[in-house]
Order: structure tokens, then C-alpha cells, then sequence
């Protein structure tokens, strides 16, 4: 029934995040000082994800997946669904062009729906040379520029345009397209903070070991909080680094 990311995948915290989000949990506390995941909702949350497994609608090789294998099943018509954005969108139209598909937002929790916002910078470094810095500038203008933005993420990358202005085009407003902008208004981002990539770490190493013991029948029902327990004092010890 659906393809899902496991032990290979790197980003593997995307999708827990939007169902621990759906069922009212949040990964750190109000002032970022502390770990809430491993609370009721963050454990329902990911036995919500496991059990996919375990009730036969994820074939058990979807525990070792990484993303793109999930992608791939989904692609070829292995299985009914799998979780996605607007990037894999290219994928299908080069890779199985005549796949009959379309998108609906993640399905609701008990909290409702959530979704997951993140994506990739333009960066200009400091210690550059003064010409490449305004050569960067002036990229970084161009690129941004509503007219270009709109025709690179309609023709080229299928990507949502990174600025309210160029998403504001009547191209966004209609087919899949205006799906992904619906569901973005219920997305959540990490939060923003220096320690976020050993954080991040952290907890899918822990979450690994979650779908290890399922691969290999030593997950019982205190697995997932022993787990998501080790990852939050993981995390707080992160954080109190600082």
C-alpha cells in the first residue's frame, strides 16, 4: 500500500516529523531548551509509522530503505503511495512518464495535518573575493526575480518558488500544483539553530535502531520509548552544550 523511507535514509526525520507534528507533538519545548519528542504523542507517532510495517501495508524491506528506493516503488508501480514533494515530480514525468498518479496533503492525525517545509540556500561567502561577492548578488537578484523564478520552477526543477511574489502566480493556483501550496500553509519547519544538524543525528540513529529491532523481531512495545527516550537525553545533552 505504501513505500516508506528506513534505516538508509539520512532524512529519515522528515517523515516521523509530520506525523509526530499531526499528533500534536513537537521535536523541542516553546524556547528550544529542551527535547519533547519522546512524549505520548512523539511515541504514538512513531508506533503510527512502524506499524505500517508490521501490519504488512509497507513491505518489510521499506524498514532498510533510503528515501529514493521509497521513491523508486512508488515510480514504478510497486506501491499505492508513498510520501513526496513537488521535486519528485520530474522524477515520474522522466522516469515513467504514463504512471496514472496524482498528490492529496499527508493524511490527517489526531491533531489534524501537517506537513514538513524545508529546502536549500544560496550562500555567499564572506571571505570571497569583493567581484565574486557582487557577481553572487547579482545571480541571487536574477534568480529571484518573479518572472525567472516562475519560469525555472515551472520548466526546469518543479520546485515551489522560493518567494511569495513569484508564488503568487496563477500557474500555483490550479492541478497538483495548488496542492502543494494548501498543504504548505500547514507546514512546519525545524527550528533554527546552529546545533540542529547534531541534533538531527542524534535522533535518527535512534530512530534507526527503532526499525532495526523490527527487521531483525527484538521490537516489543517498550522499544519505541527506550529509543525515543536515548534520543531526547542525546538532544538535551546537545543543547545544554551551549
Amino acid at each position: 500500500a505504501i513505500a516508506m523511507a528506513g534505516t538508509s535514509a539520512w532524512d529519515l526525520i522528515h517523515n516521523y516529523a509530520i506525523l509526530l507534528w499531526s499528533h500534536g507533538g513537537q521535536i523541542l519545548n516553546e524556547s528550544n531548551t529542551k527535547a519533547v519528542f519522546n512524549g505520548e504523542d512523539g511515541i504514538e507517532a512513531m508506533k503510527y509509522y512502524v506499524n505500517l510495517v508490521q501490519k504488512g501495508l509497507a513491505d518489510e524491506a521499506c524498514a532498510e530503505y533510503n528515501q529514493p528506493q521509497a521513491d523508486a516503488a512508488f515510480i514504478n508501480g510497486d506501491a499505492a503511495m508513498v510520501i513526496m514533494g513537488p521535486w519528485n515530480i520530474s522524477g515520474i514525468e522522466n522516469d515513467n512518464p504514463d504512471l496514472p498518479y496524482d498528490i492529496a496533503s499527508p493524511p490527517a492525525g489526531p491533531e489534524g495535518i501537517a506537513a514538513f517545509s524545508g529546502g536549500s540556500n544560496l550562500i555567499i561567502r564572506k571571505n570571497a573575493p569583493q567581484d565574486e561577492i557582487d557577481a553572487s548578488k547579482q545571480w541571487i537578484k536574477f534568480i529571484t526575480n518573479k518572472e525567472n523564478l516562475v519560469d525555472y520552477t515551472k520548466n526546469l526543477s518543479h520546485m515551489l518558488p522560493a518567494t511569495v511574489e513569484a508564488f503568487s502566480d496563477p500557474y500555483y493556483e490550479s492541478g497538483k500544483w495548488k496542492v502543494f501550496k494548501d498543504t504548505l500553509q500547514m507546514a512546519t519547519a525545524y527550528p533554527p539553530l546552529p546545533e540542529w544538524a547534531k541534533i538531527e543525528q542524534a535522533i535518527v540513529a535512534n530512530y534507526n535502531n527503532i526499525l532495526t529491532s523490527v527487521v531483525d523481531g527484538s521490537y516489543n512495545e517498550n522499544t519505541v520509548k527506550r529509543y525515543l527516550d536515548d534520543a531526547a537525553a542525546e538532544v538535551d545533552a546537545i543543547l545544554a552544550e551551549d
